[in-house]
């Protein structure tokens, strides 16, 4: 009986024996000459064109697996790149004696670095999430650019296929982490964003149809909500139905958005409620002029709005027309409308990198001057209709502002009198600040003094 024990335990070692020099063979043997077999299976099973490389090695932990070293690799049905990290397979431990018959079960890509091209990210995420064969990213980073330009950089980057049919990945954008879950279905899949840094909840149902693709979707920001409906035709998204409320601000839209062969953004934004603090509204101007890729945004904006801005009694109606083209802002024929009377207006903002100019031109009309003096408790002015016109334009570099021309009442002002009215416009609108172009005790003054 003891003999047996004894010869049960030189079994068993040398069946561990065994086993332990199957499972560590594999990282004596040269694999460089199976790299042609190991790039023709990435690309059938994972659609990953396998350029170059640093060093190709075997591990068994924490299962049998071939590393590839600092890849350089694309995928083949889109333009997403990819440099340095780690391209881990998982194989079966088998087919590493029988090397034509290997089959990768799955990829893990490790510390990468991807880069895709703007122009082509919505084709490009599509392929990618069409790849069936389970892959991981882990801990890479995503550049997007156009051409030669880096427009953002993506941190944190993950992404899990793992289940058939949920997609998950999760990104770091400006230190802000967010969550990323495609549940896909047979009639309607839904996208589901979320960021606890933002507070951020996203959730989108679309439908893909022959050429197309149509859903709805709600956002919801700390206190504010975006709900819309859109369609994808061709190289065009359409967002229809668009309503954005939260305390301050209330408003809807509809826009078209072409993808190719520019990017460019046609909105009519109605304006329902604009209770914003001045100050506040005037630092998001400020941060838009400011945003490194403001000359990206092409395209016409409409803002329109039949209902008091600011709190206050200043605007009774706006209408904005805006083209927006590689940085400059053409103003096309825009008023707004007060007890009273009406500013139309036209102009250019050109953005030359070192300065900014605006070419301005106005027409002011009091066409019921009772009404006007009424609202706006001005004391000193006679009850006479008024029609001025004015071109204009401003250095908003350097605050200085050039009166090429006004027009009262059908008579040109002189010289003098330009001198004299550019000295107070800039007072106004420059030196004291552009809050004054919407404080209400102010422009009465002004108004006072000018007419």
């Amino acid at each position: 009986m003891i003999k047996f024990f004894l010869n049960l335990k030189y079994l068993i070692l040398t069946l561990i024996l065994i086993i332990i020099f199957f499972f560590q063979l594999p990282k004596l043997f040269e694999f460089e000459d199976k790299i042609p077999l190991i790039k023709k299976d990435l690309q059938k099973s994972y659609d990953i064109q396998l350029e170059s490389y640093e060093k190709l090695k075997y591990s068994i932990l924490p299962s049998p697996n071939l590393s590839i070293i600092n890849p350089k690799f694309y995928f083949v049905e889109n333009n997403l790149k990819s440099t340095d990290g780690i391209l881990i397979m998982s194989i079966n431990l088998f087919d590493i004696y029988n090397f034509k018959k290997m089959q990768i079960k799955n990829i893990h890509i490790k510390e990468n670095k991807f880069s895709i091209e703007i122009n082509n990210l919505i084709e490009d995420i599509n392929s990618l999430i069409k790849v069936k064969n389970k892959f991981f990213v882990s801990d890479s980073s995503l550049l997007i650019h156009e051409k030669n330009d880096e427009i953002t950089k993506l941190t944190n980057f993950n992404y899990d296929n793992s289940n058939h049919d949920k997609i998950n990945f999760s990104l770091n954008f400006f230190g802000n982490g967010f969550n990323f879950t495609l549940n896909k279905k047979k009639i309607v899949n839904n996208f589901l964003v979320s960021s606890k840094d933002l507070g951020l909840k996203c959730d989108i149902n679309f439908k893909k149809k022959t050429n197309n693709f149509e859903g709805d979707g709600k956002i919801e920001l700390l206190n504010s909500i975006l709900k819309f409906k859109f369609t994808q035709d061709n190289e065009r998204l359409n967002l229809e139905k668009t309503i954005f409320r939260n305390n301050n601000i209330l408003l809807n839209l509809n826009s078209a958005i072409i993808l190719k062969p520019f990017f460019l953004i046609d909105a009519i934004i109605n304006l329902e409620k604009f209770n914003v603090d001045k100050k506040s509204f005037i630092s998001f101007l400020n941060n838009i002029d400011k945003f490194k890729y403001k000359r990206k945004i092409n395209g016409k904006f409409q803002f329109i709005s039949k209902n008091r801005l600011f709190n206050n009694e200043l605007f009774k109606e706006l209408f904005l027309n805006l083209e927006f083209e590689n940085g400059n802002i053409k103003i096309n024929k825009s008023f707004i409308k007060f007890e009273g009377g009406s500013v139309f207006f036209s102009g250019e903002l050109k953005d030359f990198g070192d300065y900014k100019r605006l070419n301005l031109n106005k027409q002011l009309i009091i066409n019921d001057m009772e009404l006007f003096k009424k609202k706006y408790r001005i004391t000193n002015l006679v009850n006479e209709n008024k029609n001025i016109e004015i071109y204009s334009s401003i250095n908003l570099t350097t605050g200085k502002i050039n009166l090429n021309e006004i027009i009262y009442q059908k008579r040109k002002l002189s010289k003098t009198d330009l001198k004299s009215l550019k000295v107070k416009i800039e007072k106004f609108l420059i030196y004291e600040g552009i809050l004054n172009s919407l404080d209400y005790d102010k422009i009465r003054i002004f108004i006072e003094e000018i007419i």
